[in-house]
């Protein structure tokens, strides 16, 4: 699994060390499911062994390709239910993509390691010897081979949840966690059939995390579907009482037009009648920003002063268009130092995209 943001970890006995140029760290918790499944035996030295060197492996595919790519700040952590690597934001989806498909590639590497192994080594006499390497050569190909593609499966927060999440596009959140959830519930259903009780477990709280999200997503979105119409209600209101000129009128119904039934093709309309820093406020106040920015920019070309650049930075940022403020920024021919610091701090606000 990779995340973007470290996490810090206080628990005892926890093992600090470094792997080339990544801090690792080992909680306590990440030998616990090793211990209540193999007591005291030697095989369960032999399966700590295992999952170490595969979830390490796992991990490091994640931190070698996010380093590969630019990212500085990244580490990795062992804990209860397996390892996660957390590094800087990726700014390109395909990045990601392959960040999250590194993990499951590095341990089908360490797979075919172990299947050649196995196939090479000439047979042992039968004893205490032949019993573990067999056992570890077989718990190495099991990890990895078939928890690996567990792990491709499109529930979050498994790598293919992430590589899925990302293929979709942040703008089908919702179809990923609707994904995830008849994904992940179906596995756990599976996994009980199977009498396999930690697959049944972890894919059924899976699937429930899935669920909530699908229920946050939902909310969300049906409460913005009510503050679009309560912000239309009340432009409603103002037009019927007559609150603002003829310009705003026309403007606003031909944007409320618009969103409800968009044309077919563009209809072009003369330029005395729309007001591009107009519309760009029109916009802004029904929430769709990115349609803002876009006339924002219009307004910008056509007057270039400080007001329309201050203006059209806003709402790129706004929009989840940081590249294009930060180059109208750095190409804007500002009157005022005042007026470049202000966008400049605009630059460094939080967009609401990821």
């Amino acid at each position: 699994m990779a995340d973007p943001a470290p996490r810090a970890t206080q628990l005892p006995l926890t093992l600090r060390f470094r792997v080339g140029p990544f801090p690792v760290t080992v909680e306590p918790t990440f030998w616990l499911l090793t211990l209540v499944a193999f007591r005291a035996n030697w095989t369960a030295v032999a399966w700590a062994a295992v999952s170490f060197v595969s979830v390490m492996v796992h991990e490091l595919g994640h931190a070698i390709t996010a380093r590969r790519y630019g990212s500085e700040q990244v580490s990795i952590r062992l804990y209860g239910l397996g390892g996660l690597t957390f590094h800087d934001h990726l700014p390109r989806r395909r990045q990601r993509i392959f960040v999250a498909l590194a993990g499951p590639g590095a341990g089908f590497l360490l797979g075919l390691l172990s299947l050649a192994v196995s196939l090479l080594l000439p047979p042992l006499p039968p004893g205490p010897v032949a019993s573990a390497v067999s056992f570890t050569i077989n718990g190495l190909l099991w990890v990895n081979f078939v928890w690996g593609l567990v792990n491709l499966l499109p529930v979050p927060p498994l790598d293919g949840g992430h590589v899925f999440a990302e293929a979709v596009g942040p703008k089908n959140a919702l179809l990923a966690a609707q994904v995830g959830a008849v994904v992940g519930l179906i596995a756990a259903v599976e996994g009980f059939r199977r009498g396999n009780l930690f697959a049944a477990v972890m894919f059924g709280f899976l699937s429930f995390r899935c669920f909530a999200t699908w229920w946050r997503i939902w909310a969300e979105r049906r409460l913005q579907r009510q503050l679009q119409r309560a912000r239309e209600t009340l432009w409603e209101d103002a037009l019927a009482e007559d609150q603002v000129g003829e310009a705003h009128r026309a403007a606003f119904r031909e944007t409320m037009r618009s969103l409800r039934e968009p044309p077919r093709a563009p209809e072009p309309e003369p330029e005395a009648e729309r007001d591009p820093a107009l519309m760009a406020r029109v916009f802004e106040e029904l929430g769709v920003p990115g349609r803002a920015a876009d006339r924002a920019l219009e307004a910008y070309r056509r007057d270039p002063s400080d007001a329309s650049a201050l203006q059209a930075v806003r709402l790129l940022v706004a929009a989840g268009r940081r590249p294009e403020a930060e180059a109208l920024v750095a190409r804007a021919r500002w009157s005022a130092e005042a007026t470049r610091s202000e966008a400049a701090e605009l630059l460094g606000s939080p967009s609401p995209t990821r």
